[in-house]
């Protein structure tokens, strides 16, 4: 792969993370809601579950797709419901009265919350984060066409992890960015207020798209 087209391919992606998705949305409401840790591992999770669309689109999805066409409205139906699955498990919890921080880690006697209920946390905003990215039905079309021209003369094992690790590099400061960011004091002062509002609108939202999704590909099958 040339300069000038890694530079096309790296153009290509930093679009596509900074345009607003589910996982920006869960970010932020991790960041704003709950914490800026949360957020970072939440953009983590992201992180790991863009690798596994690079490395699945770069060893062949493309060709299973081809081969199989049907898989595409299948994966949609199973993303589309994961996805409305994360947005229900989250408002249900805001229902049971835990709106600003359903997993809301435990504190010792000297106020510190307790590390076993922290590496929970962790895992939770670590495991959303990965949930979100890989029940986004959309990623798997986006990955197929993006690598697809990049790799079509064949795949170098060498300059490719360079080029992964590249990307995951990207995803990980833009998402992180975002997640400093959402909570700084002067946002969360601002926002603090709308923290139950956005709380509920994230989830929601989630539920919406998840449940577009299976229509949409419901509708295509019935077709």
């Amino acid at each position: 792969m040339t300069l000038s087209t890694l530079a096309a391919l790296v153009g290509i992606w930093l679009v596509a993370i900074s345009s607003p998705g589910p996982d920006i949305v869960l970010v932020l409401q991790e960041s704003l809601t709950r914490s800026r840790r949360n957020g970072l591992y939440a953009s983590l999770g992201i992180m790991i579950g863009t690798a596994v669309w690079i490395v699945a689109a770069i060893v062949g999805l493309a060709a299973i797709v081809r081969l199989v066409p049907d898989i595409q409205i299948w994966m949609q139906i199973a993303g589309g419901a994961l996805l409305a699955l994360i947005g229900g498990l989250g408002l249900r919890a805001i229902w049971r009265g835990r709106a600003l921080a359903p997993d809301a880690p435990a504190r010792s006697a000297e106020g510190v919350p307790a590390p076993t209920d922290r590496a929970q946390e962790a895992r939770r905003a670590l495991l959303r984060g990965l949930g979100t990215n890989l029940s986004n039905p959309k990623a798997m079309v986006f990955f197929v066409a993006v690598f697809t021209p990049f790799f079509s003369q064949g795949v170098e094992l060498v300059p490719t992890l360079g080029i992964v690790a590249l990307l995951m590099a990207l995803t990980l400061g833009w998402f992180s960015t975002v997640a400093m960011v959402a909570s700084l004091p002067a946002v969360t002062r601002v926002l603090g207020r709308a923290e139950r509002l956005l709380d509920v609108g994230a989830n929601a939202l989630f539920v919406l798209i998840g449940l577009t999704f299976v229509a949409l590909a419901v509708a295509q099958l019935l077709g």
